[in-house]
């Protein structure tokens, strides 16, 4: 680094809310990927979209309950979290996926582990470097 530029902070090592979890919450390479190509502002573009369609999923499935349209809006919504790096809210929407399939489980707790990813993944996006 030229002398006198602060070191860049990596946005998965960026200060996050404070929960326990096994997942880290963004994909280090995967963030530096879309950074590469695209710049910081388009990157952070790119994620915050994919953070919409999560969001999104979230608030139908809370507003209208389980319908036939679900699983098709879970699966977009975990491609586009996968391709943006936002590992978290990628790992929720597959949880939660996978939980469809038995209609007797409450997906009160999924919800909000989902509904804490999507807010987390706000956070950690405004922290990349605008350059």
């Amino acid at each position: 680094l030229p002398r006198g530029r602060p070191a860049r902070k990596s946005p998965a090592a960026a200060a996050t809310p404070q929960r326990p979890s096994a997942f880290a919450p963004l994909m280090p390479r995967v963030v530096d990927d879309l950074m590469a190509q695209l710049g910081a502002s388009g990157a952070k573009r790119f994620m915050h979209r994919a953070r919409t369609e999560a969001d999104s999923v979230l608030q139908d499935i809370r507003r209208d309950g389980i319908t036939a349209d679900t699983g098709r809006m879970i699966h977009a919504a975990t491609g586009a979290a996968g391709l943006t790096g936002l590992k978290r809210v990628e790992r929720g929407l597959r949880t939660l996926e996978t939980a469809l399939a038995d209609p007797s489980l409450d997906l009160s707790a999924l919800l909000s582990e989902l509904e804490f990813a999507v807010g987390e993944a706000t956070q950690l996006i405004e922290t990349i470097d605008n350059e």
